[in-house]
Parts: structure tokens; sequence; C-alpha cells
């Protein structure tokens, strides 16, 4: 047994030993080597593959290698105010969300991940550096790929306002107006060049070009913040006019400066001269004043001179006494011959005329805000009530004793015989004329803007009427 076992390995040693100098078997040993050695390899990198796939979060994702890219060219250029998108996807395995940071002002990301675009209009210029990085999961979990960085260049869009082919920079006419940018208020604007008045509104939109509170429709000069008017169209300002109206009388002597038909008032009262049918005011017209043979017929009794214009009319009492006011700021009483009885003061002119009661007390208006009721024996003061302006027309008197006057304060006032106030009623104009009662006791009167009112005795308003005319005369009835 033995025996046969020991020539079993020698046999097999021998075999050996010859098949190990054949060239076949020295082929098929290098084989059978190249054969393990792809084996082995194989086998590691189904195992290794696999676990630095998994610890290799920065760079891959799960199973292999994969990174960000684009088929469109980076860096890149956009011109500011242009669209511009950019489509980018994933190198081997799909990323299921993007980060996407350094976005300029106007683009966005869409957000997708099939078919991610960063698009929009970039609004500012400079150069951008955009990052994006893909996510393995959703929602940006997982495995990331590395930052694929994006340079984006916005240039700033060159303007040309007036598309004449030169840069706003360099043109010297932006807006192609024909007028140089250095003078030119609205130099985008081809429709304004001026702004007189700086308010920002072009001349040929500004309805007022100088500012000055004047439409340009009814302003002579409407470039001209200091003037506005040429009374006498001679191309002077009335400003700086020495004549305005152009009638060869200074504005510095001329009593109506701006109507060259009038340029003296000797009365002075407001209406000129040439206009005027009593220049001097002395109650006589002139074309009887300025007569050859005036009152051929006429003698004088007697006269007296107050020491001031008389613009009011006399008033006569039963006993033959005659009242007048004057511009002296007296009422002045005088006997039926013609000598003077008492004189009472009064703080400015008396423009009214008196009214005598039944009971012979006068009673009178005057520019002091005053009416009075006075003794006709001395011109004591029986009562006054003060109003808040100038009393010129003339009480008027009713039967049932009570006063009525109006005041240039708007307001027509009854007042009892004792001086008391009875009512007011507010007419909306200063009052002049005087009143007239008519018989069933309705107070009539005018004002000073052409409104004729009816008035009950109570002080109601009966009605009005708009007249053409504005009255300062007495009426009667």
């Amino acid at each position: 047994m033995f025996s046969r076992q020991l020539r079993r390995k020698v046999t097999w040693f021998i075999t050996l030993l010859v098949l190990n100098r054949s060239p076949v078997v020295l082929f098929t040993k290098n084989v059978s080597l190249l054969v393990s050695a792809l084996v082995e390899k194989v086998w590691t990198w189904h195992l290794t593959l696999p676990a630095i796939a998994a610890t290799a979060t920065c760079h891959s994702l799960t199973g292999a290698s994969s990174y960000v890219t684009s088929s469109q060219p980076n860096p890149a250029t956009v011109v500011e105010g242009e669209d511009y998108n950019f489509n980018f996807f994933t190198r081997g395995y799909r990323a299921y969300s993007f980060s996407v940071s350094g976005l300029p002002n106007g683009l966005s990301y869409n957000g997708s991940y099939s078919s991610p675009t960063i698009s929009g209009t970039p609004s500012v210029p400079g150069t951008y550096t955009i990052g994006i990085t893909g996510y393995r999961w959703r929602g940006l979990s997982g495995q990331r790929t590395a930052t694929y960085n994006l340079v984006l260049t916005v240039e700033e869009e060159l303007q040309d306002t007036d598309g004449d082919g030169l840069e706003d920079g360099i043109d010297p006419d932006d807006d192609g107006d024909g007028i140089n940018d250095d003078v030119d208020a609205f130099p985008l604007d081809d429709s304004e060049s001026l702004d007189t008045d700086d308010d920002g509104t072009g001349n040929n939109s500004d309805l007022d070009d100088d500012g000055d509170g004047v439409p340009d429709l009814t302003d002579a000069f409407p470039l001209d913040s200091s003037e506005s008017t040429d009374i006498d169209g001679d191309g002077v300002g009335d400003n700086a006019d020495l004549d305005d109206d152009g009638d060869g009388v200074s504005d510095l002597t001329d009593a109506f400066p701006l109507d060259s038909s009038e340029s003296t008032d000797t009365d002075g009262d407001g209406i000129g001269d040439n206009a005027d049918p009593d220049d001097n005011g002395n109650g006589i017209n002139d074309s009887l004043e300025n007569s050859l043979e005036p009152f051929s017929d006429a003698s004088m009794d007697w006269n007296a001179s107050t020491g001031g214009v008389i613009l009011s009319s006399p008033a006569i009492s039963p006993d033959g006494s005659i009242y007048i006011g004057s511009n002296d700021n007296n009422l002045h009483a005088f006997d039926s011959e013609g000598s003077r009885k008492w004189t009472f003061s009064t703080g400015n002119w008396v423009d009214s005329t008196p009214s005598v009661g039944s009971d012979g007390t006068v009673y009178v208006g005057s520019r002091d805000k005053k009416i009075y009721a006075l003794n006709p024996s001395d011109g004591s003061v029986l009562w006054e009530y003060e109003t808040n302006s100038f009393i010129t027309a003339s009480p008027s008197l009713g039967v049932d004793g009570r006063i009525y006057v109006g005041s240039k304060d708007s307001i027509f006032y009854a007042f009892e015989r004792n001086g008391s106030v009875v009512w007011e009623y507010y007419a909306g104009q200063p009052i002049s004329s005087s009143a007239a009662l008519g018989q069933d006791g309705t107070i009539y009167f005018g004002d000073d803007n052409g409104t004729f009112h009816a008035v009950n005795p109570d002080g109601t308003n009966k009605w009005t009427y708009e007249v053409e005319e504005i009255s300062d005369s007495n009426r009667s009835i």
C-alpha cells in the first residue's frame, strides 16, 4: 500500500516536470493567471464602487458620478433690459431638485428639475456668478453635485433717444429737437426745451410759463413773471411803464392811470371829470354851471357855507328848520332865514340825508358807522347806534314811528323810537340806497350788487330781484 502511493507521487512529480517545460502548458498557465487577475479586479470593484459612491456626497449622486452642465455658452453676456434664458441639466444620475444662488435682479429659476431654466430680463449691469447645485432628491435633500458656476455679464444698455446712431453719452442733442443738451431743459424730450418758471413742466405744456399766477392766454408777457398787463399796448409792461394807459399823463399824477379817457377827478368822487356831470361836486350840473347866463330869473335869499363838500340833500322840518350834512364831519342846522341854529359833530363825513320825525327828532347816518337821533332844539344826542360800517343811506320813517336804515356792513336795521333794535336783515351786499316804505308796511331798497329787496315788516324776506344797474339813490313810493 505504501509503495503504491509512493509510486503515484513520483509519477505526478515527473509528469509535472515534463509539463512545466512544454509551451502549451506555459500558455495555459499564463491564461489562467490573467483570468484569475480579471476576476479578482471585477470582484474588488464590485465591492468598492458602491462604498465609494455612498461616501462621495460632495461630488456625486448615488450609484455613479453626476454633475451639472449646459449646452449654452459659459461665460455668457446679455445687454441690460434684454431677455435671457439659460437651460441646464445633470450628466449621470438625474437630480430631482436644484439650488440656484447669485441671481441678478430680473432673473429667476423656474423650479423645474425636468426642464430647469434660468430666465428673465436683467436690469442691473454687472458681472454675476450664479451657482447651480443638483440634489439627488426633491426638497434639496440627498447627495448633491459639485456647484456649477455660470458667469453672466450684464452690459449697460446704450441709449439713443433720437435714433440717429449716436449714443446719448456722445450725442450733443439727445432728443434731436435741434437744441443742444447743454441748453435744453428737457434733453430727452423732443417736444419740450424750455421751462421758464422751473416748475418741471415744459413751456409747451405749461399753462402759466412764467409762474406768475396769470394764465398765458391772458398774460401780455407770458415769459416774464414781473409783468402780465400792458394797458396801452406799447410793449412795456404796466409795472415798468410810467404811463400805463398812454394818455400822456404820468401815472404819478393820473387819477385814472389805467383809463386813457380820464386823468382827473376834481371832487374825488371816483368819477373822472370827463364823465362826471358835476366835476367840482357842488351839486350844480356842469352844463348849467358853465352856461353863459345861469339862473337869469333867480335871486339868492341867503347862503351858508360848511367846512367841506356837501353830498347829502337838506331835510326841512315843519317849523322851517333846515338840516344838512357835510364832509366836514358835521350835521348843520339852520333856521328858515339862514341863521345857524347848531352844529353836531360826528366822527366822519355826513353823506346821509337827514330825516325828521313827526315830533321833530332828527335822524342821520354818518361814515363813522353810527346812526344818530338828535334833539331838534339843540342838537343833543337822544340815542345813537353803531353798525359795522359806513352809513351813507338816509333813514326812512314808518307810520308806526320805526326808523329803517341800511349800512355798508350789508345789514338793514329797524329801530324803535327809543333806539332799540327791532330786527336786522342781512342783504349780503353793502347798502347805500335809502329805503322806500309801502302802504302795507313792506320795505324796499337796493344793495350795491344790483339786488332789489322787498322785506316784510317783521324783517323777513318777501322777495328779491336782480336789476341791471346798481343803485345808490333814494327811492319813493
